[in-house]
């Protein structure tokens, strides 16, 4: 997704949220930066410029068929290095929770703040802007009926515990209450159990 909005966008947005500059990034924050650095660093701006997280070649799919890059590679490993980190093996559970479940928590921060009126808001924009599986509803339905709040609640604790300053794996409010309550966010919305204005 990157690659196809542009990996210079994304930069652009840290920039102004003063997250690129360790100096001006707020204390504590968890951060990694390897985004920023292939940008800045190597120019892989994404699909337009013709390398991004991946390749592209003109001739390929109108250039837009990703291809794995061996400059990634070789950048990620090297960056993973500098740091003196080992390559960590997930199993496919770890990694839909690790992908998926910071998304549904900031669906839940999105409800909470207003931005979208109701979780299938989320759900739309995910299916038809992310190409997130129709059969699975969108990720804030997935999370209610395949999942459970409360599995989802459970490994963002865990996670936020482990990896303090990671705003993404900070539970948000709303999911806690749809837990508490015993009820889906699709049932919160639906049933009016919000606060009243």
């Amino acid at each position: 997704m990157g690659d196809i909005a542009g990996n210079d966008i994304g930069v652009l947005i840290r920039k102004e949220q003063n997250l690129v500059d360790p100096a001006t990034r707020p204390k504590g924050l968890r951060y990694t930066d390897i985004a920023d650095k292939l940008v800045l660093d190597h120019g892989r701006i994404g699909q337009k410029a013709g390398k991004g997280w991946y390749d592209y070649d003109a001739k390929v799919g109108k250039g837009r068929v990703p291809m794995p890059s061996a400059a990634v590679a070789d950048f990620i490993a090297a960056h993973r290095a500098g740091l003196g980190i080992k390559a960590q093996d997930f199993s496919e559970l770890e990694l839909q929770q690790r992908n998926l479940f910071p998304l549904v928590n900031e669906g839940f921060k999105i409800l909470k703040e207003g931005i979208a009126a109701h979780p299938s808001h989320i759900d739309i924009i995910y299916i038809y802007g992310y190409g997130f599986p129709v059969w699975r509803g969108g990720p804030m339905f997935w999370a209610d009926k395949e999942v459970g709040l409360k599995e989802v609640l459970k490994v963002c604790e865990a996670n936020y515990a482990k990896y303090p300053g990671s705003e993404y794996w900070k539970p948000s409010d709303l999911l806690k209450e749809c837990v508490e309550k015993d009820v889906s966010v699709y049932d919160y919305f639906d049933k009016g159990m919000g606060e009243k204005s």
